[in-house]
């Protein structure tokens, strides 16, 4: 996680692991389907692990949607007021900068 999400959001508390399947591109003009781990904070962080390696892939702030998907997915139906802080702090991020 960068040091300027860490200092704009803080660290959050973990909501729950998610395992997914993502498709990727491997390069070759192809994708293959890749388990991954993606790990959800109260403040819309989102960490994705690789599943077989526990590495950490990346990390981000996650568009509201892309928060109620995956908990969807996973059987949970996210709080309305929660996907509402989610989709407040990503347009924070969106107005600092800090999407990458």
């Amino acid at each position: 996680m960068s040091n300027q999400l860490m200092e704009v959001f803080g660290e959050g508390n973990v909501v729950g692991y998610y395992r997914v399947n993502h498709l990727v591109p491997t390069g070759t003009g192809y994708a293959e389907y890749i388990s991954q781990v993606i790990e959800v904070r109260d403040n819309g962080l989102m960490t994705v692990y690789d599943d077989e390696t526990d590495k950490r892939i990346t990390s981000f702030i996650a568009s509201r949607d892309r928060v109620e998907v995956t908990l969807l997915m996973a059987g949970e139906i996210p709080n309305p007021d929660w996907l509402d802080l989610i989709e407040h702090n990503r347009t924070l991020a969106e107005r600092l900068n800090l999407l990458g």
